[in-house]
């Protein structure tokens, strides 16, 4: 073809971590990225939250694979803390939530030591012991949701300080790029798009 090849009429070959690295470094711009950035494997995420952010080993294993199965269902960061906010409306009228729930705990374990003599008695007890346990576990599930948004936000944080981006990021990011660009500003580029093991790909 001497000089005159056209060289977007070549396959471009790339794996879909790759396609999508390079889309942010052409269009990162559009979102405050960084097109220097650097990827962040999983293994060196779990060591930046326990390194950095001090969580625990299992904790950090946790923390990754849910943030990444998160982005890769489209779910943010803020919609969880929406979410957090409706949890914490249950717990509106109490001052301190950690203190009173730590006060419940203790009232529960030792509700053997009230007088359980009579009928009426034994019903008082498991009537109170069913109200302790259900705002337990729905002071638990708020605790878990409210730690884990919090070590996600610090996490972000910590990556945009070093300019990293981790593999849930890409697909994340580049949705948000054809949000603001729109898909066929890339996808005239191309003919055809063939994928390989499709039935591994996510909902992204």
């Amino acid at each position: 073809y001497g000089d005159h090849r056209d060289l977007h009429s070549f396959p471009t070959r790339r794996s879909s971590d790759l396609f999508c690295a390079d889309l942010l470094k052409e269009f990162g711009h559009l979102l405050k990225i960084d097109p220097g950035f650097e990827m962040l494997l999983p293994d060196d995420a779990k060591v930046m939250f326990h390194k950095y952010l001090d969580i625990s080993p299992y904790w950090a294993n946790r923390y990754v694979g849910t943030i990444s199965s998160a982005k890769d269902f489209g779910i943010s960061l803020e919609q969880i803390n929406e979410h957090i906010e409706k949890l914490r409306e249950q717990f509106k009228d109490i001052k301190d939530l950690g203190e009173h729930a730590k006060n419940l705990d203790f009232e529960l374990k030792s509700l053997h030591l009230q007088p359980s003599d009579t009928v009426d008695e034994r019903r008082v007890i498991k009537v109170r012991k069913k109200e302790i346990s259900t705002f337990l576990t729905k002071h638990q599930e708020y605790v878990k949701f409210k730690d884990f948004t919090d070590a996600w936000e610090k996490y972000e944080q910590l990556k945009d300080k070093k300019n990293y981006q981790d593999y849930s990021d890409l697909n994340y990011n580049v949705i948000q790029i054809f949000d603001k660009v729109g898909a066929e500003s890339v996808a005239e580029r191309y003919n055809y798009l063939i994928v390989d093991e499709f039935q591994d790909t996510n909902k992204l």
